[in-house]
């Protein structure tokens, strides 16, 4: 997913909030796993947005076999990348 549309950049750019989105983290290792996503805008005195809080849940609920292996050939996941 290019950084542009990756959730934290959305709210830093319209203010708004991201609110439990589903998205597949990759390990640099290669592994995947399901997260829940909530992302907050962080506003300075004058209300202007000036960063983001992100806060990731493992989400083993919706933890299926195979849907993290199908998830690298779809075009529609979104993948975020970093240290576990």
């Amino acid at each position: 997913m290019p950084h542009a549309l990756a959730p934290p950049s959305v709210v830093i750019n319209n203010g708004g909030t991201v609110r439990n989105a589903d998205v597949i983290c990759e390990q640099p290792n290669g592994n995947r796993l399901l997260a829940l996503v909530n992302v907050f805008p962080i506003r300075n005195n004058e209300d202007e947005v000036i960063g983001a809080v992100n806060i990731f849940r493992h989400n083993t609920s919706k933890t299926v076999p195979g849907l993290l292996a199908q998830s690298a050939n779809s075009s529609d996941s979104k993948t975020c990348e970093g240290e576990p």
